[in-house]
């Protein structure tokens, strides 16, 4: 299969060689296969072993060329970082990297799933969120109207403050583990009447845009400006409210997901994962081997 075919680009709504585009960063499914398996699988077909993340033919060379810096700025400066908790005390200056790479995220996943929102009016909101993000994206101005942009960064020193005050069973903490270190997600937050923001989730990280806001108290994290600044992981917290149970429902949802996938797996492809998981020293070593242990998947 071609990894290039003529096309209309996304971003520039000119015909040209279209590249087959990540969804989500290639640094997110480098990492896990770097800390876990060569293989995953969704709870859509949990019979597919898929080998890298979703693609598609979106972009032509400039775009995969503006986006590549971004991408390699934030792993380089933050993620990759973050995840080797060395930011926990520490700074991080940024200019428009940042917010651009934010945006970039949002908008590719806004650009693949807006066919799925049910509200006519939202749907309608989204769409010129799109529009005004592509003409930044592609060297324009800063959004007009959809430019509040947060970054939400979780590591595990903040797992306690996020989740829930009462008592929740041990099975459901390795639930939220396993959400935060390896999930990715993507969904609208509608919980809260004329509140909406879109996000997009990897490991460590939650990314928000915001589509309509009512209530100013509502924490989506870290604002981030389009003209740059400076992250003090130090003094951040995620603190408490609709945010955190919205994220922690979340979870919830995505443990009863997984459930039924794991209830359409086919023996056979249950003994082929049982076998890699055996067999491989580099995922039983790894942080998803680690998961799977405290889990009782292992």
């Amino acid at each position: 299969m071609s990894n290039t075919k003529t096309g209309i680009c996304a971003l520039t709504n000119e015909e040209c060689e279209l590249q087959l585009s990540h969804i989500l960063p290639k640094f997110v499914w480098r990492y896990q296969k770097a800390n876990g398996s060569n293989y995953w699988r969704d709870n859509i077909n949990p019979n597919i072993a898929m080998q890298d993340g979703p693609k598609e033919y979106l972009l032509g060379r400039f775009g995969e060329q503006e986006f590549s810096k971004r991408e390699t700025w934030f792993a380089n400066n933050i993620f990759y970082p973050f995840c080797k908790v060395q930011l926990k005390t520490s700074k991080v200056a940024y200019k428009e990297e940042l917010y651009y790479f934010c945006i970039s995220v949002l908008w590719r996943i806004l650009l693949t799933t807006k066919d799925y929102i049910a509200d006519p009016k939202l749907k309608e909101k989204c769409i010129v969120a799109m529009e005004e993000w592509r003409i930044y994206l592609n060297g324009g101005d800063i959004p007009p109207t959809y430019n509040q942009i947060y970054m939400m960064p979780i590591n595990i020193e903040l797992y306690n403050t996020l989740w829930p005050d009462y008592i929740i069973p041990e099975y459901v903490y390795n639930e939220i583990y396993w959400y935060i270190l390896r999930d990715t997600d993507r969904e609208i937050y509608c919980e809260k009447p004329n509140n909406r923001a879109l996000f997009c989730k990897i490991p460590r990280f939650f990314f928000w845009a915001v589509i309509e806001r009512d209530d100013s108290t509502l924490n989506y994290g870290l604002k981030i400006s389009p003209k740059g600044g400076t992250i003090d992981f130090k003094r951040y917290n995620i603190g408490k409210g609709e945010i955190k149970t919205f994220i922690f429902q979340r979870v919830v949802n995505r443990m009863n997901e997984e459930e039924k996938a794991r209830m359409k797996i086919t023996s056979t492809q249950s003994d082929i994962i049982e076998q890699r998981i055996l067999h491989d020293e580099h995922l039983l070593n790894s942080e998803l081997g680690l998961l799977l242990r405290q889990s009782g998947k292992l």
